[in-house]
């Protein structure tokens, strides 16, 4: 895989995850997404699990709206990108610090299509985790 669509594909997913946690209208965390009636977004933890698939992967869907933004910022460590052609894969670990001191732990992976030359998510799976 060329270093450019492993940064291409890097890229996408820090900023989906930063225009969730910064903006409270999800039009801009959707922009990276390419749903199809196969998109799956799935979060976990210990006491929760949520799925959204395609019909609720909406700017209108309450489930996916936040009240305020909380602006975590995120660390990402042991990425692993792979990509064939049009579909890539990604697995990560992500840190995520909000403003009050507060730092959560996760487990992802995002499943990629390269749609009209650009990289868009097409699947997500987070799991939080307490180191």
């Amino acid at each position: 895989m060329a270093q450019t669509e492993e940064a291409a594909i890097r890229q996408v997913i820090e900023a989906e995850s930063k225009a969730y946690h910064f903006n409270a209208d999800r039009t801009a965390f959707l922009a990276y997404w390419h749903v199809t009636p196969d998109a799956r977004m799935v979060y976990s933890e210990p006491a929760i699990t949520v799925l959204l698939g395609s019909e609720q992967l909406s700017p209108t869907n309450p489930q996916l709206l936040q009240s305020k933004p909380d602006f975590a910022v995120n660390t990402y460590s042991n990425v692993v990108i792979k990509a064939h052609g049009t579909v890539a894969w990604a697995t990560l670990d992500q840190k995520s610090a909000l403003p009050d001191g507060t730092v959560s732990f996760f487990h992802e992976f995002r499943g990629m299509e390269k749609v009209e030359g650009a990289w868009k998510i097409v699947n997500s799976s987070v799991q939080k985790y307490k180191p």
